[in-house]
């Protein structure tokens, strides 16, 4: 897994919460395919979790579609998989929770650009030498 790193200051508040809007505007299932999304809606109606022979009951498809769209799906990062006497599909969380997380992040964001802001103010030479004054 990645990590990055981003300069706030560099790359502007403002930028950062148009960012955020545009990821509460995304809509994963409408660039997936019918067999992708019918997948999704199953592990979403499972709590994000299902069988693969769960699945391959409940849709109408072959098992070599039903394995080539799980990896499909797994490539992109929106599920995983994981094996043990069955194999299990597992919804990624971030990709389920995307509104959910943008929205906190963008009050989170907020609240530290306003304690920033203060910080700033309270640090500027015409602020102190105001308050030296009195």
């Amino acid at each position: 897994m990645r990590s990055y790193s981003v300069d706030l200051k560099r790359l502007g508040y403002m930028k950062i919460m148009e960012t955020f809007d545009m990821l509460e505007a995304v809509d994963i299932k409408k660039v997936l395919n019918k067999t992708q999304r019918r997948i999704i809606e199953e592990l979403e109606r499972d709590e994000g979790y299902i069988s693969q022979k769960q699945l391959l009951s409940r849709l109408d498809i072959s098992k070599q579609s039903l394995i080539t769209n799980i990896k499909n799906l797994e490539e992109a990062g929106i599920v995983f998989t994981e094996r043990s006497s069955t194999k299990f599909i597992y919804m990624n969380p971030a990709v389920s929770y995307l509104r959910d997380l943008s929205k906190l992040a963008k009050e989170h964001i907020l609240a530290n650009k306003k304690i920033y802001d203060k910080i700033a103010k309270l640090a500027t030479p015409n602020h102190t030498q105001l308050t030296h004054q009195r």
